[in-house]
């Protein structure tokens, strides 16, 4: 992947996980890994060893933390609250 394909937010597999970005700068960015939702899981790497996530009502089904939310399925990090619509 490259940097100019990524928002923050946006969920990206990395080392067979999943992970939110959290950050975004040119080669190099910082993610949480999601199944654990707390600090100490950040990571920083190469937006070369990502690969992005497509996104279903199926996919988050099956991934815990996610609820539906109206028409947005959403999961809460720290103090933050992230929502994603599937189109």
């Amino acid at each position: 992947m490259k940097s100019q394909e990524l928002r923050i937010g946006n969920l990206i597999n990395y080392e067979a996980t999943t992970h939110i970005v959290t950050s975004i700068q040119n080669e190099i960015g910082t993610s949480v890994w999601l199944s654990r939702h707390i600090d100490e899981d950040i990571y920083q790497h190469s937006w070369e060893n990502c690969k992005p996530i497509t996104l279903t009502d199926e996919w988050f089904e099956k991934f815990e933390g996610f609820y539906k939310d109206g028409e947005y399925w959403s999961i809460s990090i720290n103090d933050y609250k992230y929502c994603f619509k599937v189109s």
